[in-house]
């Protein structure tokens, strides 16, 4: 893969997941947080519009917490 979609793609998942990886919340309310996002929709960088499931979402912030953003590269996991 391209090393520029690469960031791309994982900085599209950080704006995703941001909200939901901030430390302070409670397991509770990530749960909350993780359930709104998979609610929404969100642009995707190939102009699309995605929604993702919460597991995704999930498994994303573990990602991002175990590798920063080359957690959120694709394939890096």
């Amino acid at each position: 893969m391209d090393k520029d979609l690469a960031e791309a793609l994982a900085l599209h998942r950080w704006a995703v997941i941001a909200e939901g990886a901030n430390p302070r919340l409670s397991p509770v309310e990530r749960g909350r947080v993780v359930r709104a996002i998979a609610a929404r929709r969100h642009a995707h960088p190939d102009g699309t519009e995605r929604s993702y499931a919460g597991g995704t979402i999930d498994r994303w912030i573990r990602d991002w917490r175990a590798s920063g953003l080359d957690g959120l590269r694709p394939g890096s996991g």
